[in-house]
């Protein structure tokens, strides 16, 4: 009897692990098409559950295929770096330019061709803007543009970083927007060191990510009229 109960156990046990953290899904975080329509890149996070990290992913298909739940054919990185710290661009219908600031012993897979599709990997640079750091000195608020080449058009971004620790690499945490600061007309503020304050005259459609929260800091949106 013993050994049944045990058997029993076993397997139940071996059900649980295939159908729990073995079991993998994917968070797509940008996609863009090529100018002919046919192809596709697409940026993406993969989580596999349990306590294993996220991964980050970059992949080329066909423009009527879908994702699935499968690894990047062009990067596969350890970390959640595609939120913040990868771009994709088409140069042409087969040139893929990527651009990422993941550190190389992150790095996992990083093919310079897939198919019949060429791949380009540079890095992008941000000139900061501005910095403003909190009453309490425990946070800094950084307004930066990011440039990524010549075929990429100028971002704005807002990041929200503890003080002494800025990174200036990234994707804003809390503001990412199409366009220069000169067209945005972005100003940051802080009202007190928990709430800090975005005016601006972004257009909806050219927001591309926007938090309102960051570090346990409220952030406040005013649009300002024209």
């Amino acid at each position: 009897m013993g050994l049944l109960v045990a058997l029993a156990f076993c397997a139940f046990s071996l059900l649980a692990g295939i159908g729990g953290g073995g079991v993998c899904s994917n968070e797509i975080v940008r996609e863009v098409i090529t100018a002919d329509g046919h192809s596709k890149a697409v940026v993406y996070l993969r989580s596999c559950g349990g306590t294993v990290d996220y991964t980050s992913h970059v992949t080329v298909l066909d423009d009527n295929d879908e994702l699935g739940e499968g690894k990047g054919n062009v990067l596969q990185a350890e970390g959640g770096s595609a939120w913040d710290a990868i771009d994709i661009i088409w140069r042409d219908n087969n040139t893929l330019q990527v651009y990422h600031q993941i550190p190389a012993k992150r790095v996992y897979v990083e093919n310079e061709r897939v198919s019949d599709y060429e791949i380009v990997f540079g890095t992008c640079k941000n000139e900061i803007i501005s910095e403003v750091i909190a009453p309490n000195e425990q946070y800094t608020a950084v307004m930066y543009e990011r440039y990524c080449g010549e075929n990429a058009a100028y971002t704005t971004h807002i990041s929200i970083f503890e003080s002494g620790r800025v990174n200036e690499n990234h994707h804003g945490n809390i503001l990412q927007a199409f366009g220069g600061n000169n067209e945005n007309s972005i100003e940051i503020t802080w009202d007190d060191s928990e709430a800090l304050r975005v005016n601006h005259r972004i257009a909806e459609e050219k927001i591309i990510r926007q938090k309102e929260k960051q570090f346990g800091v409220d952030v406040i949106y005013e649009r300002l009229e024209d």
